[in-house]
């Protein structure tokens, strides 16, 4: 990614962390769409998303995905719907119509499951019109989620089993 558009990207991610949304979180029981973001990075991940989204889905919930793929990564079985570094202009805007559409879903929870989330998957975040986002801890970047787990480790599986344990516990009336 070129200088310009990281700049680019950074600002308008920023700008939107400011944005006071409202966001109404619901009790996991009663949420329909759950939508997975998250980076590639090896096969244990990739099966590691796998078995989340079954999971969720015994749970009842419609569960949709968006991966990033840096370069010289593989897409595994092609499954997940992906964005590249292609799908920014120049000046850090989102040109790709699929990668917009996700961000505009009205998820009821959006989990980004990633250690560290990229510049793009950042701004995708903060676009989010998810009523709760969840993700691993973020101090610099708080304003991009409702909802932060601490992993004791850098293992996925950990990162995947705390955000559903914490998430699949939320009640609201």
């Amino acid at each position: 990614m070129s200088i310009l558009t990281n700049l680019g990207l950074s600002f308008r991610t920023n700008q939107l962390i400011k944005k006071d949304s409202t966001r109404q979180s619901i009790s996991y029981l009663n949420a329909k769409q759950v939508g997975i973001l998250f980076s590639i990075q090896d096969l244990e991940k990739h099966n590691a998303i796998k078995d989340l989204i079954s999971k969720i889905e015994l749970d009842g919930k419609q569960v949709e995905t968006l991966c990033y793929k840096g370069k010289n990564k593989e897409n595994y079985e092609f499954k997940f719907d992906f964005f590249t570094q292609k799908d920014l202009s120049i000046f850090g805007d989102i040109t790709s119509e699929h990668v917009i559409a996700f961000a505009q879903q009205k998820f009821d929870y959006l989990l980004n499951i990633d250690f560290k989330p990229n510049l793009f998957s950042q701004n995708i975040l903060a676009m989010s019109n998810a009523r709760c986002r969840i993700g691993h801890i973020q101090k610099s970047r708080q304003g991009l989620f409702e909802l932060m787990v601490q992993a004791e480790t850098d293992k996925v599986e950990q990162l995947i089993k705390l955000i559903y344990e914490y998430m699949s516990k939320i009640v609201l009336e």
